[in-house]
This record gives structure tokens, sequence and C-alpha cells, in this order.
């Protein structure tokens, strides 16, 4: 079986980049026929593109003067779509305490509960890919 080949798209740093992420995600996955997992897909990219830009980024990188230090891709394997960010910080993501009063922080929660697995893959020397999988419904 052949499937389609990988999508990437770099992101700079800013404000904007989580909305360009999502949208991003939205567009390639209808693009692949696969709508259907499109709400939880680019809820979890938000949240990953999202963490990349607030926690990952060297001080003075969040300006937006700098280049695309975090970049997105999306892989179709039929039965699954797999998101990974890459930014280039080595450090862990650390899913916080469940608080159902924090209004902040629960974003990895999100992340848990809306794909099939998660984790990261540290770089050595060039940052961590963070991940999620998705089931694709009647894959």
């Amino acid at each position: 079986m052949s499937w389609p080949a990988p999508a990437s798209c770099a992101l700079r740093a800013g404000a904007g980049s989580a909305s360009v992420a999502r949208r991003f995600a939205v567009q390639t996955l209808r693009e692949w026929g696969l709508p259907q997992v499109a709400d939880d897909v680019q809820l979890v990219v938000s949240e990953l593109v999202t963490n990349a830009l607030r926690h990952a980024l060297p001080d003075g990188m969040n300006s937006g003067a700098s280049g695309a230090p975090v970049q997105l891709r999306l892989v179709n394997q039929s039965v699954h779509v797999a998101c990974a960010v890459r930014d280039p910080s080595e450090r862990v993501p650390m899913m916080c305490p469940e608080d159902d009063f924090a209004e902040s922080g629960r974003g990895l929660l999100l992340v848990q509960e809306l794909s099939l697995t998660w984790g990261w893959t540290i770089l050595r020397g060039t940052g961590k890919v963070v991940w999620a999988i998705f089931t694709v419904p009647g894959g």
C-alpha cells in the first residue's frame, strides 16, 4: 500500500504560530481524505506547538526575529495518523498534576486523552520531537 508523503510546516516563534499549525493540519487531513480525525489532531497540534513555543525556545527567540525554530510534521499510515513537533530544546515535556481548578498546564493531559499514544524523542544536540498518534476510524 502506498501512503501519501509526510507533510511538514515550519513555524516561526510568534503568537500566530499555533493558528497556522491548526490550519495546516486541517488542510492536510482534508487533502488526505481524513476529516474525521481533524478535530482531535488540530487540538493536539495546537497544544504541542504552543508548548514548544512557550517552553522550548531559548530566551530571545520568542520575539519572532529568528527563522523557524519549530517544525510540525504529519504522517498518514492509513489506520493511523501521527503528528510530530520538533523544537530546539532537549527538555523533557512535563505533565502537570491534575487540578480541576488550574487555568493552565493541562495541555499534555489533553494530548493524552485525545491520542492513542504520545511521547517524545530526544535528538542529542539538536532538540527533541514530541509526537502523538491517532487511530483513523474505519481506516
